[in-house]
């Protein structure tokens, strides 16, 4: 991959779209655990009685949670590669180009 981007270089695309995923995952997993705990308390019951009987939304809602939980897993095993990959990279350069590198950045 060409790194042609404006952002820093401990932050590399990759790991940028695996926060995202992470955000958006945990975004819908506290919206889906929100809705299941307003549903079962007073304030939620006007809110949720309709869907309530419905077997559809319960199945919706362990299905939005599971999503979730597997953006933030899928997130986190994107970082952790990327990390990987970048470490693996930097073992292979010689001792010369990493302080070039390193001087550079200071």
């Amino acid at each position: 991959m060409i790194n042609d981007s404006n952002f820093p270089t401990y932050l590399t695309h990759a790991q940028l779209i695996g926060m995202i995923i992470i955000a958006f995952g945990v975004t819908l997993l506290v919206l889906a655990l929100r809705r299941k705990y307003l549903r079962g308390r007073v304030q939620g019951i006007q809110k949720f009685a309709l869907t309530d009987r419905s077997p559809f939304s319960r199945k919706s809602e362990n299905l939005l949670q599971k999503i979730g939980l597997l953006m933030v897993i899928a997130g986190v095993i994107a970082i952790t590669f990327d990390a990987i990959r970048q470490e693996d990279q930097s073992a292979y350069q010689p001792d010369a180009y990493r302080e070039n590198i390193q001087q550079n950045h200071s």
